[in-house]
């Protein structure tokens, strides 16, 4: 086996986008990104054998005054099962790095830990890749552990994914009850999803923000949003949401005529306070008004969802659902099989304060993925932990500051 520190990057991305353990934050699209938003220098790092590919890992360089160290996201493109190509990998990156004087290495890997229910129950099945994390652990890595997925870490180690490789109809079987009923509803809402254009992204960027006012978070500007966009162009794919206001006017007035509502008083009442409503936001916002907007990562047979946001406005809209159901859709056609919601706690009890994220995920039946975690190769211990106070009490600091800004906001 050759160890190479510098494939070239169309090589290294046709090799990553083929791969079992495949994610657009292993190509040089996001190397790109990363060197553009944020300075980081890219290698391309690879073993061969037989002037064949065999692995590979991109690693992003951050070097300062205070510290430098490399990061991996998402873990190597290799095949864990074989032990000898695995340690020799990790034994060859450990090497370069500590010839670039570096601090420390960090990887995290989308290597999946064990089988779960969607409830979080472990099933008893025999797939177990924990092996990976004692073999990292046997190499000197450091490893945080399997803990609560916000725990400052810098990816997140659960996440919920949809089986998409089956017909629409049989995907829709797999939802709850309650999603179903909100997506049957979509059409009658005068709801309609497209593919979004660059002039778009003002809405992702402004629902977020009005999120942030309710959580008390920083949102992230426009201009993050379009640099993602014009970086990743091959890869990223935007939707948008609009509701016809006026055409869901109709539609209520449609359905008042109908024989179940002249009988069903009560149902009809709700109708009417609703067309009322309706009749508010007509006269507001006008005839037709962007309701949801969101961006994915799409990858040959994998798509992530980064971001989804709606429209606060108009609470009682099934806008979100009205995009997933087009995404999903849109994905199939373009032979995605696995679409990743992208995140969650980890945890599926209602005491969880971000029950919510989970309740409503869960509801499209996908599966529970929790991956083994986050790996760090320390160098120079002092530097290490230095970086670490100093950069958690500044966000710690930068939260704080923002919730006072927020709650100062909400009282004018």
């Amino acid at each position: 086996m050759e160890f190479i520190t510098h494939v070239d990057p169309v090589i290294f991305d046709n090799f990553v986008s083929l791969h079992p353990h495949s994610h657009y934050m292993k190509l040089s699209t996001w190397a790109n990104h990363k060197r553009h938003t944020e300075g980081l220098i890219p290698h391309y790092i690879g073993l061969q054998e037989h002037h064949t590919l065999i692995a590979t890992s991109l690693l992003l360089e951050k070097k300062t005054k205070d510290i430098h160290y490399f990061y991996c996201p998402w873990g190597l493109c290799t095949d864990y099962n074989s032990e000898l190509v695995t340690r020799y990998f990790i034994q060859q990156i450990q090497k370069y790095i500590t010839k670039q004087n570096a601090d420390f290495l960090r990887i995290d890997f989308n290597v999946e830990r064990r089988h779960h229910e969607l409830s979080g129950n472990v099933i008893d099945d025999g797939f177990n890749n924990e092996f990976v994390t004692k073999l990292l652990i046997d190499e000197g890595f450091k490893h945080k552990g399997y803990g609560y997925a916000y725990n400052g870490s810098w990816v997140n180690r659960f996440t919920l994914v949809i089986d998409i490789d089956k017909p629409l109809p049989e995907i829709i079987n797999h939802f709850e009850k309650r999603r179903k009923s909100k997506i049957n509803h979509i059409g009658i809402q005068g709801l309609s999803t497209r593919l979004g254009t660059k002039d778009d992204l003002i809405y992702i960027a402004l629902f977020e923000k009005q999120l942030s006012m309710q959580k008390g978070f920083k949102p992230k500007p426009l201009s993050y949003f379009e640099n993602l966009v014009e970086d990743l162009e091959e890869q990223v794919v935007y939707y948008v949401t609009e509701f016809n206001i006026k055409q869901y006017i109709q539609n209520i007035e449609d359905l008042l005529q109908t024989k179940k509502y002249k009988l069903d008083l009560k149902a009809a009442s709700y109708k009417k306070e609703e067309k009322e409503q309706a009749q508010v936001w007509l006269n507001k916002y006008g005839e037709k008004v962007i309701v949801a907007a969101g961006l994915f990562m799409r990858l040959n047979t994998k798509c992530w969802d980064l971001y989804i946001y709606n429209n606060k406005n108009f609470p009682t809209i099934h806008s979100s659902d009205s995009l997933h159901m087009f995404a999903i859709n849109d994905m199939k056609q373009h032979g995605v099989k696995e679409y990743d919601m992208v995140g969650f706690s980890g945890e599926t009890n209602k005491s969880d304060p971000y029950y919510g994220l989970y309740e409503y995920k869960s509801s499209f039946g996908p599966r529970f993925v929790e991956y083994i975690g986050e790996f760090d190769f320390i160098l120079n211990e002092k530097h290490y932990r230095s970086y670490f106070k100093k950069t958690n009490l500044l966000k710690r600091i930068k939260k704080k500051i923002y919730s006072i800004l927020v709650k100062k906001k909400r009282t004018y």
